[in-house]
């Protein structure tokens, strides 16, 4: 009974241990003929204080079949497939892979096909998913399949889904996707009705734009980490109407800490008074009662719109479109004071 019990505990701590590796990814379709499509799965994972690894993944393709797919990026190491995940370099996250698992699948016949991937060694502690170790890490894509729209190829992202923020101040991410097919896409926050799954915890708001693909996460506050998926509807015109021909989501892992060599005991946060806001043009920064440091403001894509360097005086912004936008008040190491503002129509030119 003892050898028995010790067994089980030992399947447990293992289980436990390689249960702690995925933390963000996605499925991503491309036309290669007819109904013939090349389907890719890109995961990033942790290889920190963990031994699990995946040579393949199980991927269904949404007709009934489903397939083992292998790896095929990075160093030869111990897949059989002679392939392991790419290491990478980030400022952002150590110990972080990229893996990347192909294949090929031929539909019989037009339709949507839901694509799908459940990999059950999802990264623990994440302060948006109760119990996270044990909720699987899933993926998702819908392909239109149909002679009448024409082939299509999923947008693709410039930015890496592995985001680094600090907490206290706005958060803007933009995966920044491109389509080949020139197909119209429209951005959503994803939630996949997982039981114990959320947005995560904000002091305002969270949101993903529409138009834009923008995640506004206004603004964390709690040290730690977080995932969010960002689904992604491709339209594509054909005469004068909009079809939908394909959708992914892609799963983001941000880590928010706090701000590098500030001593958090010695932090001091100032009221900085803003006026009007919103306003219709002409916007103030009382920053009389802030030690010196440079003003930043960002428009709600992450773009630096103005930076000014400030000594215990005010500042007056104009000429600024309509929209929002966000502001840090900062000196070496340290925010001292951070928001946002909105330029309403009517705004000076």
């Amino acid at each position: 009974m003892r050898k028995l019990l010790l067994s089980v505990l030992a399947m447990f701590a293992f289980m436990l241990a390689s249960a702690t590796h995925n933390m963000a990814g996605r499925i991503s379709c491309s036309n290669l003929s007819g109904y013939t499509y090349e389907i890719t799965i890109e995961t990033y994972t942790n290889t920190v204080n963990t031994n699990a690894d995946r040579c393949d993944l199980m991927l269904y393709f949404g007709n009934g079949d489903s397939a083992r797919v292998p790896r095929v990026n990075g160093p030869s190491s111990i897949c059989p497939s002679t392939h392991d995940g790419l290491m990478m370099t980030s400022s952002c996250f150590n110990g972080l892979k990229y893996n990347v698992y192909r294949t090929t699948v031929t539909y019989s016949s037009p339709g949507m096909y839901h694509l799908s991937v459940i990999d059950y060694n999802r990264s623990a502690g994440i302060l948006n998913i109760a119990n996270s170790v044990n909720t699987p890490f899933t993926l998702s894509a819908d392909l239109v399949v149909s002679p009448f729209l024409g082939p299509n190829h999923t947008p693709v992202p410039s930015n890496l889904p592995v985001v680094c923020s600090a907490i206290n101040i706005p958060y803007n991410y933009n995966p920044s996707f491109t389509d080949s097919d020139g197909d119209s896409l429209y951005y959503e926050d994803f939630l996949r009705g997982t039981a114990g799954y959320s947005n995560p915890a904000a002091s305002n708001s969270f949101f993903v734009d529409s138009l834009t693909g923008n995640v506004v996460w206004d603004q964390p506050n709690n040290i730690g980490n977080y995932v969010y998926d960002i689904k992604i509807s491709e339209w594509r015109k054909v005469g004068s109407s909009y079809y939908l021909i394909g959708t992914s989501v892609m799963e983001v892992w941000s880590t928010i800490r706090a701000w590098i060599g500030v001593s958090e005991n010695n932090e001091k946060n100032f009221s900085l008074n803003v006026f009007p806001n919103p306003s219709s043009g002409h916007i103030t920064f009382d920053l009389t009662e802030i030690p010196e440091g440079d003003l930043i403001v960002n428009n709600n894509m992450g773009q630096l719109i103005k930076t000014v360097h400030c000594e215990h005086n005010s500042v007056s912004l104009s000429n600024l479109p309509t929209g929002i936008y966000f502001y840090r008040f900062i000196s070496p190491g340290k925010v001292h004071a951070s928001g946002k503002f909105v330029i309403s129509e009517g705004s000076l030119k």
